[in-house]
């Protein structure tokens, strides 16, 4: 669902002047994708699930880690 937020901006943005007349909300999409999405990054920090760095490297390698992510990890894939 959250997927659709970035789309339905520029509609939003139109809402708005339709509903208030003042120009300036043909901005809202824009300040929303580089000031809001930013600011909340900022205050959400590091996702603490994430692997550090140094282990990155090392789960790239790994052989059963590289295949993790493709198709033929899925269920009922031979």
């Amino acid at each position: 669902m959250l997927g659709l937020v970035i789309p339905i901006l520029p509609f939003v943005g139109w809402g708005l002047v339709t509903v208030t007349g003042q120009g300036i909300f043909w901005f809202a999409p824009t300040i929303v994708v580089f000031v809001v999405i930013p600011l909340i990054d900022l205050v959400a920090g590091l996702d603490p699930n994430n692997p550090p760095d140094h282990v990155i490297e090392a789960l790239e390698e790994d052989r059963c880690g590289r295949s993790s992510g493709s198709v033929s990890s899925l269920p009922g894939s031979s």
